[in-house]
């Protein structure tokens, strides 16, 4: 089975090493047309531009933030 789905879903993988990444458990990631890596963990959402991450935080004071630090 998991031949079958490794064939149909085969794309390129590199190993990142992230400092200050918001959690070791990520829960998404996607890249984006600018490049940047967004990591959606249990504690924040990380955007990672090939040399810095930036990490985003919900905050219940400030209603520009990120609904919840949970990022699916």
């Amino acid at each position: 089975m998991c031949g079958f789905l490794c064939l149909l879903h085969s794309e390129d993988f590199k190993k990142l090493s992230i400092k200050n990444i918001s959690s070791n458990r990520v829960l998404s990631a996607t890249q984006d047309s600018s490049g940047f890596v967004w990591l959606g963990t249990d504690e924040g959402l990380n955007r990672y531009d090939g040399h810095s991450n930036k990490v985003y935080r919900s905050n219940i004071f400030d209603d520009k933030t990120i609904s919840g630090n949970r990022v699916w």
